[in-house]
C-alpha cells in the first residue's frame, strides 16, 4: 500500500514544532537536533522511501515499548495509590457501591428490573 506523499510532509511538520517548542523554551542543542532529525526524514522520505519506511519502522517500534513499560509502571501505582486507597476509605464508611449485601433470606441477590419512561428517541 502506498502513502501519500503529504504524509512525511506531516511526520516533518510535527517535528519542527517539536523542536520549536523546544527551542522556545530554551533548550536550543535539543531544538536544533530535533529540526536536524526531521529534515533529514523529510529528505529521506522523497530520496530513499524504503530506508525511511525502516526508519519508521524502528520508531514505531520504540514507541511500542516505552508505552508498554509506561503502561506496566503506571497502572499499578494508579491501581494502588488511587483505587485502593479509595476502596478502604469506602469500607471505613460503611458504603458498598455495588450492592452486595445479603439480604436476609432471599435465595439470590437478583433484582427485577425497573422500567424507566424515558423516551430515547430525543435525547437532547
Amino acid at each position: 500500500m502506498r502513502r501519500s506523499p503529504l504524509v512525511p510532509l506531516v511526520h516533518v511538520a510535527v517535528g519542527l514544532l517539536i523542536a520549536g517548542t523546544l527551542f522556545l523554551c530554551g533548550n536550543r542543542i535539543a531544538g536544533l537536533a530535533v529540526a536536524a532529525i526531521a529534515s533529514l526524514l523529510l529528505v529521506l522520505a522523497f530520496a530513499a522511501p524504503h530506508t525511511h519506511a525502516r526508519i519508521l519502522g524502528a520508531f514505531a517500534a520504540c514507541g511500542r515499548g516505552v508505552s508498554t513499560a509506561l503502561t506496566w509502571t503506571l497502572m499499578p501505582l494508579l491501581f494502588y495509590l488511587c483505587f485502593t486507597p479509595l476502596r478502604l476509605l469506602l469500607r471505613l464508611a460503611g458504603k458498598d457501591i455495588l450492592d452486595r449485601k445479603p439480604r436476609g433470606k432471599d435465595e439470590s441477590y437478583w433484582r427485577p428490573h425497573v422500567q424507566h419512561h424515558t423516551d430515547y428517541r430525543r435525547q437532547f
